[in-house]
């Protein structure tokens, strides 16, 4: 049977005659270190691949959620790390499978809420925005974890930006630093 492509391919590397049809056999090509090569080649690829007869590429959303058998490239790796808007509630719910990047305006008193799906070693950002009121005030998880145990205080000043900078420890420990009144 000719080997037309990778699925074709045999991990037994004797198993390896031909390449597209063109033979690998000793004595049609110079030299049986260059067959035997080639078959190594091919065996070690059909290791690596498997049954998988082509590669398919993550998405943004399934890099995010953490997918596994896809290769990433660089434009879908950029647009995961794009800001996602956070929805305003008593509650700010935020599913880390959903983004790396986040931003929210507080249009009230509110608590934000331990992440979901979080994925050890995710690190990013959250943007804390005061309304146009100003004067709100952001409570916190137990997740969440400052320097010192001491919870920050988001600014007071209407339309006010604050930073979290997180990096996800555990489901129940996530690192967080505080860049207050951003300018």
């Amino acid at each position: 049977m000719s080997k037309d492509n990778i699925a074709d391919w045999d991990e037994t590397p004797a198993n390896n005659q031909d390449v597209g049809g063109i033979s690998l056999a000793e004595g049609v090509m110079k030299g049986p270190a260059v067959n035997n090569a080639f078959r190594e080649m091919m065996a070690q690829i059909k290791k690596v691949i498997g049954t998988t007869t082509s590669l398919i590429k993550a998405t943004t959303t399934e890099f995010r959620s953490n997918v596994s058998d896809r290769v990433l490239v660089t434009d879908q790796v950029w647009a995961a790390g794009a800001v996602v808007t956070l929805t305003d509630a008593a509650s700010i719910a935020v599913d880390m499978s959903a983004g790396i990047n986040f931003s929210v305006t507080l249009g009230g008193n509110r608590a934000l809420a331990n992440p979901t799906n979080t994925k050890v070693g995710q690190s990013g950002m959250i943007v804390v925005r005061q309304d146009a009121t100003g004067s709100r005030t952001l409570s916190f998880g137990s997740a969440w974890v400052f320097p010192g145990g001491i919870k920050p205080t988001v600014g007071p000043s209407a339309s006010q930006y604050d930073v979290i900078f997180y990096s996800v420890l555990s489901s129940s420990l996530i690192f967080c630093s505080f860049g207050k009144a951003m300018a």
